[in-house]
Protein backbone atom coordinates (compact mmCIF):
# COMPACT_ATOMS: atom_id res chain seq x y z
CA UNK A 1 0.00 0.00 0.00
CA UNK A 2 1.47 3.58 -0.75
CA UNK A 3 0.64 6.29 1.57
CA UNK A 4 1.67 10.02 0.67
CA UNK A 5 2.67 12.51 3.22
CA UNK A 6 4.21 16.30 3.70
CA UNK A 7 7.72 16.03 4.05
CA UNK A 8 9.75 19.02 5.10
CA UNK A 9 13.33 19.07 3.78
CA UNK A 10 14.92 19.71 6.94
CA UNK A 11 13.01 17.07 8.47
CA UNK A 12 15.64 14.36 6.22
CA UNK A 13 17.89 13.18 8.24
CA UNK A 14 21.43 13.74 6.68
CA UNK A 15 23.76 10.77 5.78
CA UNK A 16 26.96 11.26 4.32
CA UNK A 17 26.90 8.38 2.47
CA UNK A 18 23.78 9.16 0.14
CA UNK A 19 23.76 12.77 0.73
CA UNK A 20 27.76 13.26 0.61
CA UNK A 21 27.35 17.18 -0.83
CA UNK A 22 25.14 18.03 1.84
CA UNK A 23 22.13 18.42 -0.12
CA UNK A 24 19.13 16.01 0.93
CA UNK A 25 16.41 14.44 -0.76
CA UNK A 26 13.68 11.78 -1.21
CA UNK A 27 13.38 9.79 -4.28
CA UNK A 28 10.19 8.13 -5.89
CA UNK A 29 10.02 4.51 -4.42
CA UNK A 30 13.03 4.79 -1.36
CA UNK A 31 12.14 2.98 1.66
CA UNK A 32 11.76 5.33 4.47
CA UNK A 33 11.46 5.68 8.37
CA UNK A 34 9.16 8.90 9.66
CA UNK A 35 7.80 9.45 12.54
CA UNK A 36 3.74 10.66 11.35
CA UNK A 37 2.89 14.11 12.97
CA UNK A 38 -0.88 15.43 12.72
CA UNK A 39 -1.43 19.08 13.15
CA UNK A 40 -4.89 20.08 12.73
CA UNK A 41 -4.14 23.98 12.10
CA UNK A 42 -2.76 23.13 8.46
CA UNK A 43 -4.25 22.47 4.74
CA UNK A 44 -5.77 19.06 4.30
CA UNK A 45 -2.80 17.67 2.13
CA UNK A 46 -0.08 18.98 4.35
CA UNK A 47 -2.30 18.46 7.70
CA UNK A 48 -0.28 15.28 8.29
CA UNK A 49 3.64 14.90 8.06
CA UNK A 50 7.11 13.05 8.64
CA UNK A 51 9.58 13.83 11.07
CA UNK A 52 12.74 12.33 11.48
CA UNK A 53 12.74 10.74 7.46
CA UNK A 54 15.49 8.28 7.31
CA UNK A 55 16.24 6.61 4.22
CA UNK A 56 16.87 3.26 4.66
CA UNK A 57 16.81 1.73 1.00
CA UNK A 58 17.05 3.12 -2.31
Amino acid sequence: METMFFVIFSEIQSDPVRFPNGFRYLKQGQKVTFELVENPLISDSQRRSAKNVEVIED
